[in-house]
């Protein structure tokens, strides 16, 4: 049914009540724990003619709109007004709908309060906030710089659909000129060091300078275009040789520094600079970086760790080893430490340190983002905004009926993963694919106490005592978590960084790999429960891995037809899963017979991110592993960059279709760029042309050459 209150080329979702979205909302406020919810946008429509009509109030959520004042508020919900239906009759327009009012609300993630603005047309602009007890006060400039700057984080930490995806929610481009950028930097950079206010990510305990939603921000901009200089000139630098003693240090930073006067250099700002030259193939500055931060302050772990990463891209990982191993006794409860001391040991082949590394990495429970809470709504509009869709079936209309959910392939765990749980899955999953299921058992077995083992060295010497040692056997698995990992009997807490700093870093490893001269199993440790779940995760991704490869070789030995034996869904999770195995190539294969079902954004990124190099290290060791593995097209070939094309210009329909309008940062201007980069950026536009696409659809994916050439990417000269 065609309704004319909806908005053309926004998604409208209709309320019950008006102003109930708005009610929760606020509701919701004391809920918030990180960078809060997109923005919501509520508008109240009224019939222009007929007075009896009731008024109608709808909402949709967005992210780009720059919410320096409520003039640009004000201005945003005023846009809307020309998205009304305007279909032309027979006797004129029949729009006969408008806008009366509109409230635009923005969460300030550095004072906790939600910043509305609330216009009557025609009337007046109302600016206010609303604090997590739902009182409301009156607005500052100094909120509104900080709500600025909480806008602005979310548009770029959320602006991956396929890892944040919310109802309703419109995407606009949050810079388009140079000189809004530089805008933009100057906003974070004022706050920079407030940033650890913000919180930080799930693989990190404790927020920093060095770590936290800004940093994550600005590093995650300026890498999606390969600007890793622009972003350590303009930006890294400055704030890394700034005069130090800054107001609002972090709770952390106030108690372990004595003096606040690193030698003219903060050390954990120095670290993302040295992070930022070395990816920019500066590898000269930053090792003169890291020199001065490590002369300033020897026990900086956030150096210490980039240092580390420098030496394993180096190939030099006996030292990255001993810096790894020096970077986890200043920081013994950050996830991030042990991890890179994970991967040293598997890029050296120690696979048996590495596992009992790996089981004794701190392990943190998730914290989801922050999602925003909308009653059940009566009606949502998704109008088609353009008539790019004729040619390009999304598979709207697409349902997987009754078979698609009760398959096994669908309930697997691994993919439910999160935050630290999922980073270890990684890592084990990095080990089995070097040593091999049944190589990965006898590692297990040789580094920790099997179930038989720890029943046998309990079992008590009379019958009398069985029913005593029943009791014991019942209470295994708690007294497994209440082990200490640490050889020896000593039960004491890990000794602070100030103190475990006087330990050297050979003591450190030998702790972890001491013999013992008792039973056998005395020198082998506890397996966390999580890393034996994990272990299980693995071999029902392995079961479903071999099963399928089992079932594809058979298919094509009698000439049966492959396709259709697996849903569209299945062939999709049959890739992921492959990815997972380190198994790239099958993993492609899956994903195209996914695509000939129907259109899946999810499977042509990935083919997306195949043909842009990657996975080019994945694929390496595979041919390594596997000489009759099929190679991928090479990445400075014609065939890469035309299959690549083919799926950017796809995933332009769809994001055009889903009201995505942010043409960067978004995960397929990265891969455009990437393209520029590989092969320039004339030819990336001439061989766009050669495909004769419609001029709406070239336009689509137009935008992003233009980002790439506006901000001068590496390729654009050429």
């Amino acid at each position: 049914m065609a309704y004319n209150d909806c908005l053309q080329d926004v998604p409208d979702i209709f309320e019950n009540e008006i102003g109930e979205a708005l009610g929760m909302r606020t509701e919701s406020l004391g809920m918030m724990r990180e960078l809060g919810p997109p923005d919501l946008c509520h508008i109240v429509k009224v019939h222009s003619s007929n007075r009896n009509e009731p008024d109608i109030g709808s909402y949709h959520h967005v992210l780009g709109v720059d919410t320096s004042s409520s003039a640009s508020l004000a201005a945003y919900i005023n846009s809307l007004q020309y998205s009304l239906n305007d279909k032309t009759g027979w006797f004129g327009a029949t729009n006969t709908w408008k806008i009366a009012s509109g409230t635009y609300c923005t969460y300030n993630a550095f004072s906790k309060v939600d910043m509305r603005v609330q216009i009557k047309i025609p009337g007046g602009v109302d600016a206010y906030a609303i604090t997590a007890q739902g009182e409301r006060k009156e607005v500052s400039d100094e909120l509104w710089k900080e709500c600025h700057v909480s806008a602005i984080l979310r548009s770029i930490l959320y602006a991956d659909p396929a890892s944040y995806s919310v109802t309703g929610l419109r995407r606009l481009t949050l810079v388009v000129e140079p000189r809004e950028e530089t805008r933009m930097i100057e906003a974070l950079m004022e706050y920079f060091w407030n940033g650890w206010r913000l919180g930080s990510n799930a693989e990190t305990q404790v927020a920093s300078h060095a770590h936290n939603y800004l940093v994550d921000g600005l590093i995650s901009y300026f890498s999606g275009q390969g600007r890793f200089l622009d972003c350590a000139t303009d930006i890294l630098a400055p704030l890394a040789y700034a005069p130090l003693g800054k107001p609002q240090q972090p709770p952390q930073a106030q108690q372990n520094r004595a003096s606040l006067d690193f030698k003219g250099i903060d050390p954990e700002v120095a670290s993302l600079l040295a992070e930022a030259y070395m990816n920019g193939d500066e590898e000269v500055q930053a090792v003169r970086v890291m020199h001065q931060a490590l002369k300033a302050k020897p026990s900086c772990y956030p150096m210490l760790s980039t240092q580390a990463e420098f030496l394993r891209r180096k190939k030099q990982y006996a030292s990255a080893r001993v810096i790894a191993l020096m970077a986890v006794k200043y920081a013994p409860s950050e996830f991030h430490a042990w991890a890179e001391l994970t991967e040293v040991y598997i890029d050296n082949g120690d696979f048996e340190n590495a596992l009992l590394t790996l089981n004794t990495c701190p392990m943190y429970t998730y914290v989801d983002r922050d999602y925003p809470r909308v009653p059940t709504p009566r009606r949502i509009n998704y109008p088609v905004k353009s008539d790019v869709l004729a040619d390009y079936n999304l598979g709207d209309n697409f349902t997987n009926g009754n078979y698609g959910p009760t398959s096994f392939i669908l309930r697997l765990s691994a993919p439910t993963l999160k935050g630290t749980f999922a980073h270890a899955y990684k890592l084990l999953t990095a080990i089995a694919s070097t040593t091999g299921w049944d190589d990965l058992l006898q590692l297990r077995s040789r580094v920790f106490v099997m179930e038989e083992e720890y029943r046998n060295s309990t079992m008590p010497s009379t019958a009398a005592d069985d029913e005593e040692d029943d009791d014991e056997d019942d209470h295994i698995p708690f007294k497994m978590e209440d082990v200490s990992l640490s050889d020896g009997n000593n039960e004491k807490t890990p000794a602070p960084a100030e103190e475990a700093a006087e330990q050297p870093a050979e003591e450190l490893e030998s702790q972890l790999t001491a013999p013992q001269t008792a039973a056998p199993h005395v020198r082998k440790r506890l397996c966390e429960r999580w890393l034996d779940n994990l272990i299980m995760i693995l071999f029902d991704d392995l079961r479903t891995y071999t099963s399928w490869r089992t079932k594809m070789h058979n298919l094509r030995a009698t000439g049966q037809q492959v396709m259709h034996q697996f849903t569209q869904a299945e062939w999709e999770t049959l890739g992921d899963l492959a990815l997972r195995l380190h198994r790239p190539s099958e993993a492609r294969e899956a994903y195209e017979y996914a695509l000939s079902i129907r259109f899946s954004a999810k499977a042509w990124l990935r083919l997306l991110e195949m043909y842009t190099g990657t996975y080019a290290a994945m694929q390496k060791e595979e041919l390594l592993r596997n000489d009759d593995v099929i190679p991928f097209a090479p990445l400075g070939s014609t065939d890469a960059l035309m299959m690549a094309l083919d799926a950017v210009v796809w995933l332009a329909v769809y994001n055009d279709r889903w009201y995505n309008n942010m043409a960067y940062p978004n995960p397929l201007c990265n891969h455009v760029v990437k393209l520029v980069n590989i092969h320039g950026l004339s030819k990336v536009r001439n061989s766009l042309i050669s495909m004769n696409l419609k001029p709406a659809v070239f336009n689509l994916v137009k935008v992003y050459l233009e980002i790439a050439e506006r901000f001068d990417v590496i390729g654009t000269g050429w």
